[in-house]
């Protein structure tokens, strides 16, 4: 992994009006055909009830979306047991609110009948980034903070608490259309009559969603709200106390703390002294997954998951690696790349995003000359761009593998293989195959290097094989390694079996 790179692009954003906490939000992305909305778990103590709302996302707008995710602090998911005391959640972790709500804290007596606070929950959570130096002293008490303020009221009340955990057990009975008529029996006073006076203080959604398989709706996360005796609204998720409590956790869960830290051990991006052994946390930031794994077939300048960084390296290092798994990515034979550019300091990052990815995704991706009737752009700027690398991956729900590596591409380099796709062009226009000839790029090469797939058995999807003869074509190409003529002889041998024989050689495996 390109260490260096990611923390200078990290650097780079930070210093130009980025937040480190920026990095820590969801990744949400609306279901295909589906209507995204936000539930709201109403707790109304005016009323002394639960309620059910909801909205509608911007479902046509990216940016809107993602800026409302980070209004409602909707922080990452993190691999492992890392789900709980989320105020603002997937629809699938409702426990997650009951949690924070949830008094753990007990009081044990010593043998001299001293009492003594055994912290428990969310209590503990922040008692602990208390004391590893991450939240400040005063976060705990009510008068300075209003997120203790009114979790403090929540737990003294018996009654509404109750009646949320209860709401929260039950969620999809009050949510979902097609468990309308469930809803309608349990309530039914002549069927549950221990739980009829829990039923009639919770109010449904109004109009139900349709979340089935099928459904035409999706819920994008939940929050809670509260309505106050006086009818205000207090939305607890937006609070600043709480997005210092969610970020700093995240922190910890990196080794960001008091206790790991080290004074006179010297950070290797910055040269600063005092350093922590950062771990990576399995959060929604694939490229890191990637490279922390020293399993795999290549190392970076760091081996093994801890390494010794100060703490504006690693907000950098998160934050770059954050904005290339998010903006910098391409498909190159038909498999995810990140594009990790090594530039100066004179280099213009939104440059980067705007003017040479895209020329890029264009000369990888054949399929969009037919679709745009564009051809071609002619070259990358190499103003204060060094090179470029590309790292290929693929993910699966429990781990991810890396399954290509193109390094440090020279933009001349590219370049000159630009130059050479449009004189081939030129070449075949003055011929009698000029009515046949489409523009000349990387993803001409799909069609002439036959590759085997395998259909995935649940989904029936084509799927490629891990070997891959086109991507080690392209690696050659791009990093200047000469290509042996029999190698190319024998793809072509294969390609004219394939369209004489229907398969390449005596092996009938299916080819596409």
């Amino acid at each position: 992994m390109e260490w260096l790179q990611t923390y200078k692009i990290g650097k780079h954003l930070l210093e130009n009006g980025f937040e480190p906490v920026d990095a820590y939000f969801e990744n949400y992305k609306p279901e295909k055909n589906k209507t995204p909305f936000v539930v709201e778990i109403i707790i109304d103590f005016k009323k002394e009830k639960i309620c059910f709302d909801c909205f509608q996302l911007e479902l046509n707008d990216k940016d809107v979306i993602q800026k409302k995710i980070k209004e409602d602090n909707f922080f990452t998911q993190v691999g492992g047991n890392f789900k709980n005391y989320y105020l603002t959640t997937k629809y699938t972790k409702a426990e997650s609110i009951k949690a924070f709500f949830e008094n753990k804290t007990k009081i044990k007596k010593s043998k001299n009948q001293i009492e003594k606070r055994e912290f428990g929950g969310t209590e503990k959570e922040y008692e602990d980034l208390i004391k590893e130096g991450l939240l400040d002293e005063n976060f705990r008490f009510e008068d300075n903070n209003p997120l203790i303020k009114w979790r403090n009221k929540l737990l003294s009340d018996k009654g509404i608490i109750n009646k949320l955990n209860f709401s929260i057990d039950n969620i999809k009975l009050f949510v979902e259309k097609s468990k309308q008529k469930e809803y309608e029996k349990k309530s039914n006073p002549n069927n549950h009559k221990d739980y009829i006076q829990l039923f009639s203080e919770t109010e449904p959604l109004e109009t139900r969603l349709n979340l089935s398989e099928n459904g035409t709706d999706e819920v994008a996360y939940i929050v809670p709200v509260i309505i106050d005796k006086e009818g205000n609204r207090i939305e607890l998720n937006k609070l600043k106390e709480y997005r210092n409590f969610c970020y700093h956790r995240l922190l910890a869960l990196a080794d960001i703390k008091k206790c790991s830290f080290f004074k006179d051990r010297v950070c290797y991006f910055t040269g600063e002294k005092g350093v922590y052994p950062v771990k990576m946390p399995r959060d929604n930031i694939n490229i890191l997954k990637v490279s922390t794994d020293t399993q795999k077939n290549y190392y970076s300048y760091y081996k093994g998951e801890r390494f010794f960084v100060s703490r504006n390296a690693y907000e950098c290092l998160k934050f770059g690696a954050f904005y290339i798994n998010k903006v910098f990515v391409t498909r190159i034979a038909q498999r995810q790349h990140y594009i990790i550019p090594d530039f100066n300091k004179n280099f213009d990052l939104s440059n980067f995003s705007n003017n040479i990815k895209p020329k890029v995704d264009l000369a990888f991706q054949s399929y969009q000359y037919k679709k745009t009737k564009r051809v071609l752009e002619e070259r990358i700027s190499k103003d204060g761009l060094n090179s470029l690398t590309f790292i290929g991956y693929e993910k699966t729900y429990k781990e991810i593998d890396l399954v290509n590596r193109i390094k440090t591409v020279s933009p001349d380099r590219y370049n000159l293989i630009i130059d050479e796709f449009l004189k081939a062009k030129e070449y075949y226009l003055k011929t009698r195959y000029a009515n046949h000839i489409q523009p000349f790029s990387f993803g001409s090469i799909y069609f002439i290097i036959p590759e085997g797939y395998k259909r995935d058995p649940k989904t029936k999807e084509k799927k490629p094989l891990k070997k891959c003869y086109t991507l080690e074509l392209f690696k050659c190409l791009l990093e200047d390694i000469p290509v042996d003529v029999n190698v190319m002889m024998s793809h072509y041998k294969k390609l004219i079996n394939i369209y004489r024989f229907g398969h390449p050689d005596k092996d009938k495996k299916q080819y596409g």
